[in-house]
């Protein structure tokens, strides 16, 4: 949910030199079964391995987007299908997050895509997102599993894939594993969302997370209102084009707020008061903001008045099929309990919970400007050393999440 707009903010994760280091993990032994050490282990070695995190403009990181294929959906609308990576190469289905957020090529996607070095990625773009997927009102999330079926067998995949995603990415891959078993060779989800009232009042509410951060509720007052449907008034409003980009902005900026574990909590989250109406009815602009917020805002609205909801029911058939659920254990914005409940839910023992010292969007991590204040060592390689010794310490969710599919992927090819 929080990558692309973490890049906006400078914060993103660059995985790039961490999928690199996939080569460096050749000569391991493979793990006889689903193992919480051997996932740790690689997440450990993506770590020691990467570049400084400030270091997200290094040209050697970004490599060139692959085939883009667009397709007719099950909705009768244009779809974006993406396919990165060796032909040869393990297939992961990838789902992004929001919902809203595309896979249109940029800097954060095409870092994001380096980890195609040695796995073939597949995603599509759901309704709305990017620049080519048209949105479709009132869409159904089942939908989209089907046009990423009708993309696989585009492509020429047959076989089962590995499929993935964080947040609402979470919410379409188990949906995937619940209605096409027989494609799914392994699910490797964080960040879950089942799209419940319950969570979307903890997220959304006045009375929710959003206490937790200075300033956010003041900043939405004039939307809620007294009212008891905060997502219906908010995505009303965007809709609508109450408060304009100002509002659309604010609504992004406070999520990536409430969803770093260590932003900065001496100054209390703001945003501009809402004085101007712009008109856009659907999400169908090139404005990613406005995507994002309109798209995200509408399908929470729905979850709101129990109009959709993912079912945390799986059939006997995947009792075989290896899952594993990662989960920030402070996440403000994806209650852990969700992915306890998914964790249990899924059939078999062929499964892992891993629980991190993190948010839902990780951590900002430690910077050359607190160290220099603490006193300590600040040099480029001093940083380098910090930032690794936080992240082996805490676990770093978007690290986590590429180990998580890497273990699959060695243990279900042998």
């Amino acid at each position: 949910m929080l990558q692309q707009m973490l890049e906006k903010l400078g914060i993103g994760r660059s995985l790039s030199a961490l999928a690199i280091a996939i080569g460096a993990l050749g000569s391991w032994p493979l793990q006889a079964q689903i193992s919480r050490k051997g996932v740790w282990d690689i997440h450990d070695a993506f770590i020691l391995g990467s570049k400084p995190l400030q270091n997200n403009d290094d040209p050697a990181l970004v490599v060139k987007s692959g085939t883009q294929q667009v397709f007719t959906g099950k909705s009768g609308k244009k779809v974006l299908g993406w396919d990165n990576g060796p032909k040869d190469g393990s297939v992961i289905l990838w789902w992004s997050g929001g919902p809203g957020v595309g896979f249109a090529p940029g800097p954060s996607e095409d870092r994001f895509s380096a980890s195609a070095i040695n796995y073939r990625q597949v995603c599509i773009d759901t309704p709305g997102c990017g620049n080519v997927s048209e949105w479709v009102p009132n869409w159904r999330p089942e939908d989209s599993v089907e046009d990423a079926v009708t993309f696989l067998k585009l492509r020429g995949i047959k076989g089962p894939v590995i499929v993935s995603g964080w947040s609402w990415g979470s919410t379409m891959s188990l949906l995937f594993a619940q209605r096409h078993p027989e494609l799914v060779k392994g699910v490797v989800v964080g960040g879950v969302w089942a799209n419940t009232a319950a969570e979307v009042k903890r997220y959304i509410g006045p009375k929710g997370t959003k206490t937790l951060t200075p300033g956010t509720n003041q900043v939405f007052a004039p939307i809620f209102g007294k009212g008891n449907d905060p997502a219906g008034r908010l995505h009303r409003a965007i809709r609508d084009g109450k408060g304009g980009s100002d509002l659309v902005s604010a609504y992004g900026m406070s999520e990536g707020f409430q969803g770093l574990t260590d932003v900065d909590m001496r100054e209390p989250f703001s945003a501009s008061a809402w004085k101007k109406y712009e008109q856009y009815a659907t999400p169908e602009s090139n404005d990613m903001a406005k995507q994002f917020a309109f798209i995200e805002s509408e399908m929470m609205w729905r979850g709101e008045r129990g109009k959709w909801k993912l079912r945390l029911e799986f059939p006997r058939s995947l009792a075989n099929t290896p899952l594993i659920v990662i989960q920030g254990r402070y996440d403000q914005i994806c209650d852990p309990a969700i992915a306890i409940k998914a964790y249990d839910a899924w059939p078999g023992s062929n499964k892992l919970l891993i629980l991190m010292n993190a948010n839902h969007g990780g951590y900002l991590w430690v910077n050359e400007d607190s160290l220099k204040r603490a006193g300590a060592p600040h040099d480029p390689e001093s940083l380098l050393r910090a930032q690794r010794a936080m992240r082996l310490h805490l676990g770093d969710p978007q690290t986590m999440n590429l180990a998580g599919i890497e273990f699959i992927a060695r243990n279900q090819n042998h």
